[in-house]
């Protein structure tokens, strides 16, 4: 996107120790987030930013945006919306979660599990054929570099904040409050009808951590006129490394967001 002339500020949400095990959803988005956009607007002198997530990152993004008055164009890649579809496979695990036993954990969840969890969706390409195809492009320099980059960045997931899991589980995973209309942040019940400006919802065809039918539904809730999807024809990791969507998204997003 650098490439396209847009400016990017990157947030790194670090990597949360035994002392941040309190932090919750809402300390993420009306504390963290909101602490950037804030550094952001002023260090540009723009009132309003466009704002990109990705995954949790994009229902973060889209959970801020709705509260604040901050945002001037939202993207969100893979973002779970309604996450009680038939086809979503790490929610029908999720629900069967027993959140009392959950809300008695006092340490950070581990991210090397939920990284494991999500290979284990998708064994024999994951665990496998990857490597097979490795092996095969073993003789150029340029193939094993890339891919000891994205393996590198497959298994350096940083830890689930407790409170934080525990919230994403049992709001969002089991009682599906987004959808329902029942979740509040800050003492405030957050409408997905407030949306009054443009958002591009970007998925994956052949995601299977966040299956479009989970996030495409966003349409449903929002007035047509900001809305605009886009579909890529890659799963939840490909979207991110392949080579030919690497270079038509970044396209797609800067054109969209230069639009009037």
């Amino acid at each position: 996107m650098l490439q396209q002339g847009l400016d990017v500020y990157l947030l790194d949400w670090g990597y949360p120790d035994k002392h941040d095990a309190h932090l919750s959803m809402n300390d993420y988005i009306n504390q963290y987030l909101k602490n950037c956009v804030q550094f952001i607007s002023e260090k540009t002198a723009q009132p309003k930013i466009n704002l990109l997530g990705i995954c949790q990152g994009g229902l973060i993004c889209l959970l801020y945006s709705l509260l604040h008055q901050t945002i001037n164009k939202l993207v969100l890649i893979s973002c779970p919306i309604d996450f009680h579809t038939n086809d979503n496979v790490i929610s029908s695990l999720f629900r069967k979660i027993d959140i009392d036993i959950l809300i008695k954990l006092s340490n950070n969840i581990p991210g090397f599990l939920l990284t494991h969890l999500f290979i284990s969706l998708r064994p024999f390409e994951l665990v496998g054929k990857k490597y097979l195809n490795f092996i095969d492009n073993i003789h150029s320099s340029d193939e094993t570099a890339r891919f000891l980059k994205i393996e590198k960045w497959l298994h350096d997931a940083p830890d689930q904040t407790a409170l934080a899991f525990i919230e994403l589980v049992r709001d969002f995973y089991c009682h599906n409050k987004l959808i329902q209309g029942t979740l509040t942040l800050n003492g405030k019940r957050i409408n997905l009808a407030n949306l009054s400006f443009p958002v591009l919802n970007i998925m994956a065809k052949r995601d299977e951590i966040i299956p479009v039918s989970s996030t495409r539904c966003l349409k449903k809730y929002v007035n047509r006129e900001f809305y605009t999807e886009r579909y890529f024809d890659s799963g939840h990791i490909g979207i991110y490394v392949s080579e030919k969507v690497g270079k038509a998204m970044p396209k797609a997003i800067a054109k969209w967001v230069e639009k009037e």
